[in-house]
């Protein structure tokens, strides 16, 4: 029967062993939970986007008479992956749009302004395909609700014989958001383009129908 200080060397030997080929498995392993990992942050459970953008701005004049439109939006979404190829998605949203027109004759003449605000929160589903490298394509669909939809409205009216008081109002409610959208990442960074339909605010805001802003940003 071996005494304690007969087994120390086998001990010790054995617990070499065990450093020694833990060493030589462990870069291995790390190395393959990093490849699936890295591509779009895939390995992470959850991750942050946040971006901002907008809706190209346009403006036009003819003959005295005058419009303009833009849109801003910021974003901050948190998406967990739930396989390889798709995540669910949690979306913060808030879009601002700025449109007006206004006319300047002899005989009248009037300026029109209107301010939408708008925020919402989207849930939805996204996919992910990789398409080069670390480069990936997201398309999303989601719906949400928007608990502030709001429009300010100034309207200056003139005509030569002087100027009226100008008529302001400010209206408030809460609405419906569908949304869609498709982004292209690579690693870290994306642009998204993105489709915002707001419903059950058309007494409210100025411009029923669809958003259209395109955004980039970060994702961690």
């Amino acid at each position: 029967m071996l005494r304690d200080r007969d087994l120390g060397p086998h001990v010790n030997r054995a617990v070499c062993r065990g450093l020694l080929l833990a060493t030589m498995v462990w870069p291995r392993a790390t190395s393959g939970a990093q490849s699936t990992a890295d591509v779009g942050h895939a390995g992470r459970p959850v991750t942050i986007e946040v971006s901002g953008g907008g809706q190209r701005a346009s403006r036009t004049e003819s003959y005295g008479n005058f419009e303009h439109d833009g849109v801003v939006a910021a974003a901050v979404t948190l998406r967990k992956a739930v396989s390889e190829l798709g995540a669910l998605r949690l979306t913060s949203l808030l879009l601002a749009r700025n449109a007006g027109e206004g006319s300047s004759s002899p005989s009248l003449s009037y300026q029109l302004d209107r301010e939408d605000r708008i925020a919402a929160l989207i849930a939805g589903v996204g996919g992910a395909w990789r398409v080069w490298d670390d480069a990936t394509i997201e398309p999303s669909v989601g719906a949400g609700l928007a608990p502030y939809v709001h429009r300010d409205q100034r309207m200056l009216p003139g005509t030569t014989a002087g100027t009226a008081p100008r008529e302001a109002f400010a209206r408030s409610t809460v609405g419906w958001v569908w949304a869609a959208g498709i982004g292209a990442h690579y690693r870290g960074l994306f642009v998204e383009q993105s489709v915002y339909v707001i419903q059950g605010a058309d007494n409210v805001i100025s411009h029923a129908g669809a958003f259209y802003p395109l955004t980039v940003g970060w994702r961690f």
